[in-house]
């Protein structure tokens, strides 16, 4: 049992909950419950199962709402009947509807904390400290220069395709797809060679073209690894290192002989970053 619980959990939950939170950690709204809602909604189109299910979870809990208003009113109106309408009356209708706004509320806030609360065992993962990069009158943003390795019309052709199915670069303009594009470094991976070593210092970032990558991870330091994610064509892999600005949070190993792109640090957080920030500028 415990092994299909893993299995459904790596094939199902793991790939929809790691794009949304790494949609907050590029976007890092204000109301964290209404863009959790919004964005599950709008990927629930896009035949994704595990958002899809979380979705029609809120549907039925807002269902199940307004059918509770219906009745709290229903209530209301037989005591108003029973009680003649006279000085018996329990409190006035303003207070009835005070008393019924204020059950919502609750319900609201217990709701939201239902829906934003992270698994347990999630919770109790070995994290080490993290930091997000921040610029002021004692940190001035330097003005960046992106790098430009060349390539030929093949190859730009082929990493576009890549890049318009992978999470983290499908809604960036055409220019800043090119500057990400004009960045990125090829690598040829053998079979069974590794790529990244948990807990050391993320530089960059992949994104596969070809093949296959198994993400391992030690729940201890004296554990053995346990797959945890499986990376395929159009995935990006090793982005939390710079999102986090923390160190690999997993192990990976080429599965078969793969093609990839790399990106540095720099590039990724001047124009990825740098574009989900003003995106969130323009909504508010």
């Amino acid at each position: 049992m415990a092994q299909e619980h893993q299995e459904y959990i790596q094939a199902k939950v793991n790939p929809i909950l790691e794009n949304l939170v790494t949609q907050l950690l590029l976007e890092r709204p204000e109301q964290l419950a209404p863009f959790m809602i919004k964005w599950l909604s709008e990927h629930a189109k896009t035949n994704v199962p595990a958002a899809a299910s979380l979705t029609e979870g809120v549907n039925e809990l807002s269902s199940m709402k307004v059918e509770l208003q219906q009745l709290q009113e229903e209530v209301a109106q037989l005591e108003k009947e029973l009680n003649g309408g006279g000085g018996g009356e329990v409190g006035s209708k303003e207070d009835k509807k005070k008393d019924v706004d204020s059950e919502e509320e609750e319900d609201d806030e217990d709701d939201g904390a239902e829906m934003i609360a992270p698994p347990a065992a999630y919770l109790k993962k070995e994290r080490t400290s993290v930091s997000a990069e921040a610029y002021g009158q004692w940190n001035v943003a330097k003005a960046f220069t992106p790098p430009v390795y060349p390539k030929t019309d093949e190859q730009v052709q082929r990493i576009k395709s890549v890049l318009k199915t992978s999470f983290l670069f499908s809604t960036l303009e055409s220019k800043d797809i090119d500057t990400i594009i004009g960045a990125m470094q090829e690598k040829v991976c053998e079979k069974c060679s590794r790529l990244i070593n948990q807990g050391d210092d993320g530089d960059c970032l992949y994104v596969v073209e070809q093949g296959q990558v198994n993400c391992y991870k030690k729940p201890s330091k004296d554990a053995e690894e346990v797959l945890v994610k499986e990376c395929k064509a159009g995935d990006a892999f090793g982005e939390l290192a710079l999102l986090y600005n923390c160190p690999r949070a997993a192990s990976v190993d080429a599965f078969e002989k793969c093609l990839l792109w790399s990106l540095d640090r720099e590039t990724f957080n001047h124009i990825v970053r740098d574009a989900a920030s003003k995106r969130r500028e323009r909504y508010e």
